[in-house]
């Protein structure tokens, strides 16, 4: 099997990061690198990991649903709208956890995914392959859930949501 992701990693605290933790944290970055794993201490941290949820969020379901790389997405119109959608929802609700990303941003995070993993296919689609469960409850259905819990509506995230719950196996 080929890998067609990008690789690099990033390492960081999700809190105020002291001296010795850049200390700790530069030591584990020099591990990496010199086993040839790109890594980088990310200031914050957090906001990366969402960024990253974003685009697990806008493509992941999606390439499972249709069985579509991402390349072959971005080709389709319809299928663009709908990424905007979701990262519509996306962004508000990361707002309302603290996380303020800008719909450029976003997109940018989107269209680097796109770009750079024209061939991926989403381990979702990779596991609906497999008749094996996903990890969509900690994707798409935790904006769901999140939604709910601010009283925001989520419906293209649970749109997807749902369609990858049906192609699960029970």
């Amino acid at each position: 099997m080929k890998h067609h992701g990008r690789g690099e990693l990033y390492i960081g605290k999700l809190t105020e990061t002291s001296a010795e933790d850049a200390h700790h944290l530069a030591a584990i970055a020099t591990l990496f690198e010199a086993s040839a794993v790109p890594c980088s201490i990310a200031p914050h941290i957090k906001r990366d990991m969402w960024l990253k949820f974003l685009v697990n969020c806008t493509f992941n379901a999606i390439s499972g649903i249709g069985q579509i790389s991402y390349g072959e997405m971005v080709k389709v119109p319809e299928i663009v709208k709908l990424i905007d959608e979701i990262t519509k929802e996306f962004i508000t609700i990361a707002a309302l956890e603290g996380i303020n990303i800008d719909s450029e941003e976003a997109r940018q995070a989107n269209e680097l995914i796109a770009n750079t993993m024209v061939t991926q296919v989403s381990s979702t689609a990779q596991d609906l392959m497999k008749k094996k469960r996903t990890e969509i409850d900690f994707l798409n259905g935790y904006i769901v859930e999140l939604g709910k819990r601010h009283g925001v509506s989520t419906p293209f995230n649970q749109a997807v949501y749902a369609l990858v719950k049906m192609l699960e196996p029970s």
